[in-house]
């Protein structure tokens, strides 16, 4: 649908139609922004995982006796 109504105003005439393919594309990027600002933590490290050789929480847990 985003696709959709992005590229529709390269078709459709300025006018009315316009307006209502504008609204197409507030309302995708308005979806996409609060799902954006409404990601918590996990949810952003999940894009970073973390490097080899990097000790976490974890891992220390794990090598210590």
């Amino acid at each position: 649908m985003g696709l959709v109504a992005w590229g529709s105003i390269y078709v459709v005439e300025y006018g009315p139609a316009s307006l209502l393919w504008s609204g197409g594309n507030l309302v995708v990027l308005g979806y996409l922004g609060v799902k954006v600002l409404r990601l918590g933590n996990e949810g952003w490290a999940s894009y970073y995982p973390a490097a080899p050789g990097r000790t976490t929480p974890d891992s220390y847990a794990n090598t210590t006796a």
